[in-house]
């Protein structure tokens, strides 16, 4: 495993199938030649259609839960790219590049924007709670691109995440008249037929069932030795 993803983050996930392709994207992601490309929904909308977070971070402990914070003096660089790609009424989606590959590095830069993403309430707080819009953090690793793999440029890029998903294609498809009308319900007296006919296939079938039984267990009985 060669890129690591948040446990609430969808989107690609790099995994290597042998060490000398391991060793490369490793290498790679050291020299910065890997290009990674995230979408977020956020609360609001920054003033500006883009523009670059470069705010140092560091990991402390609160208790025995670890986060992330800002820390100019003794954080490690930290640089974010975003582009806002549209925007809503009290949204908006952003399309994150990170330079460096810091923990929760893309939300915590969203927090110091002042636009937290959506479901991500461990530095967003209750505010991002939107049940309609998704149940997860809404951060999906859209696109990454790799300019030199074994001599070639691999661009690999995955479909829209569920929370960009329409509402109608996230609810599974109901059978085709899967509701029935009242008035084609059938009358009182022919449910009561159905119900009587139905029970009387079912005395009768035991009836058969014990004829049976009793058969075969005369014919063991006059078989045996006694």
């Amino acid at each position: 495993l060669v890129h690591r993803l948040d446990k609430d983050t969808s989107g690609i996930l790099l995994i290597a199938r042998n060490s000398n392709a391991a060793n490369l994207l490793t290498e790679a992601f050291k020299n910065k030649t890997i290009r990674k490309t995230y979408l977020a929904f956020v609360l609001g909308s920054p003033k500006k259609e883009e523009g670059v977070i470069n705010i140092p971070i560091c990991k402390k402990f609160v208790g025995k839960n670890e986060k992330v914070y800002p820390d100019r003096v003794n954080g490690k660089e930290a640089i974010t790219e975003f582009k806002l790609l549209e925007k809503f009424e009290e949204h908006s989606l952003l399309e994150l590049s990170p330079l460096t590959g810091r923990t929760h590095q893309l939300r915590v830069h969203c927090k110091e924007l002042g636009h937290p993403i959506i479901g991500d309430v461990k530095y967003g707080g209750r505010d991002v709670i939107k049940r309609d819009i998704s149940r997860r953090v809404c951060l999906h690793a859209k696109k990454i691109v790799i300019e030199d793999f074994f001599g070639k440029k691999l661009e690999i890029e995955t479909d829209l995440p569920d929370f960009l998903m329409p509402k109608e294609e996230k609810v599974p498809n109901k059978a085709p008249n899967q509701e029935v009308q009242k008035d084609k319900l059938p009358r009182r007296d022919q449910r009561e037929e159905t119900e009587d006919s139905s029970r009387s296939g079912r005395s009768d079938s035991r009836k058969d069932s014990r004829k049976v039984f009793y058969k075969k267990g005369k014919n063991f009985r006059s078989k045996r030795k006694w």
